[in-house]
């Protein structure tokens, strides 16, 4: 476990990151140009995240929200449908506002699973973190709590997935969560408004 967590994750992360990239490259950019369409020349949301070590880090995503949107976590947010036009609902729905974190995997900031890398309004979910004493690993693009519930758990319900998650990293444990990721985006299970 200690290799894998400490070298060949790593190495598959970045490898697999680069061939997805590169076969989603047309995609990527045909969304870039829509969202500079729908959003003014502003496509990209771009916000600063906690990362390995806590260390912060900018994430990127397709915009899918409105720029006047409130800067508060998930749980926080109730009437969010007027800040979605429908280009948002549609990437929202399909994931597809994650792609450019590829860049942030390639960069080493991200792992492809891991717990979710969040911002400083989501202070109840790092609250637990740290009461839970979670082991530090590098954020993911997708996790336990991202397969188990998403955005319809609570706080401590996230963080508590969140160190399980930590305390057993496997290559078996990510494949499974990758593919029941899969089956989750394809169910659109557990997805708000929010823009997280």
């Amino acid at each position: 476990m200690f290799l894998y967590q400490k070298f060949i994750k790593k190495l598959l992360d970045t490898m697999l990151a680069l061939l997805l990239f590169a076969l989603f490259l047309p995609l990527l950019i045909v969304l870039f140009c829509v969202g500079s369409v729908v959003f003014h020349g502003h496509p990209l949301f771009v916000q600063k995240r906690i990362g390995l070590n806590n260390e912060p880090f900018l994430m990127f995503k397709f915009r899918s929200m409105h720029e006047i949107a409130p800067n508060v976590s998930n749980s926080s947010i109730s009437v969010v449908q007027q800040y979605i036009p429908v280009y948002g609902k549609f990437i929202r729905r399909n994931s597809l506002d994650e792609l450019p974190q590829l860049i942030n995997i390639i960069k080493g900031e991200m792992s492809f699973v891991g717990p979710r890398p969040l911002t400083k309004v989501d202070e109840e979910t790092l609250y637990y973190r740290s009461q839970l004493n979670m082991k530090n690993c590098r954020p993911g693009l997708t996790g336990l709590a991202q397969t188990n519930g998403r955005n319809l758990l609570t706080p401590e319900q996230k963080a508590q997935l969140d160190v399980d998650y930590a305390s057993d990293i496997s290559f078996t444990g990510d494949f499974v969560i990758w593919l029941r990721t899969i089956y989750v985006v394809l169910k659109r299970e557990g997805i708000n408004g929010k823009e997280s």
